[in-house]
């Protein structure tokens, strides 16, 4: 069994040199003509796996379920977005591209006076929406998947159902 330690020695990782020749192997292919042996190379992926495992293990471990209100203002926010998409995408919802306004406006980006003003409009309408139809339950579900995205991609990574 061979072990290798990280330079911080917070992570060690143990493998059978079978397991270990079949990765230089591996290597072998990728580093031709580069600076690193393909030992280093195996050594050096197996160690950065090694401190990514335990970064996401961490992550699933201080990861918090999100509380009732969380979940409800995630899931106004994305009601209000759903809506505002809707008015711009009316027949006389904007003049403008749709995809272009939104990546001017969530980017902070500088728009025109009358691309402002569709906008403007768009959440006018979107928050007239939003009082009258409210938040539904897939906006909700969408707003607890967005909440919890982070943790489920640590756990699908580490192949462990949470």
């Amino acid at each position: 069994m061979l072990t290798f330690t990280s330079k911080s020695g917070r992570n060690n990782v143990e493998i059978s040199e079978g397991e270990f020749a079949k990765l230089v192997s591996e290597f072998s292919h990728r580093t031709i003509g580069g600076s690193e042996t393909p030992e280093q190379a195996a050594r050096g992926w197996l160690l950065t796996d090694a401190a990514r495992r335990a970064d996401w293990r961490q992550r699933i471990a201080a990861f918090q379920e999100p509380t009732a209100e969380q979940i409800e203002t995630e899931a106004r926010r994305i009601a209000f977005e759903c809506y505002t998409y809707d008015a711009l995408t009316e027949p006389a919802g904007c003049h403008y591209n749709v995809g272009n306004l939104l990546m001017r406006a969530n980017g902070g980006h500088r728009m025109s006076e009358s691309m402002q003003a569709d906008y403007a409009a768009a959440q006018a309408s979107a928050s007239r929406a939003l009082c009258d139809r409210g938040v539904t339950d897939t906006d909700r579900v969408a707003a607890r998947s967005s909440l919890c995205i982070d943790r489920d991609y640590c756990a699908h990574r580490l192949g462990v159902s949470i």
